[in-house]
């Protein structure tokens, strides 16, 4: 399937906008997970009100934040392939 100049402008675009804001969520995502490891747990990583393992899901958090990053550098990166401007 072959897709025209426009279209591709507009999907990379559209999937920068897409990484962007999810790297706002899961930032805010890694800051609620320390406020509940503040607040939630007794001594070390399980909280006392659900029982979750707080530090597991934090760890989660940044390697999908990491994650994001990365898409987003390599996007940046390959960007005049993606677009081709005749």
């Amino acid at each position: 399937m072959k897709f025209g100049n426009k279209t591709r402008t507009i999907i990379y675009y559209l999937s920068q906008l897409i990484l962007f804001v999810t790297f706002g969520l899961i930032c805010f995502a890694i800051a609620n997970t320390m406020v509940s490891m503040k607040y939630e747990a007794d001594d070390g990583c399980i909280s006392g009100i659900t029982g979750e393992n707080l530090c597991l899901q934090k760890t989660m958090w940044i390697a999908l934040c990491v994650l994001i990053v990365m898409l987003m550098i390599v996007l940046g990166i390959y960007k005049k392939k993606i677009v081709k401007k005749k």
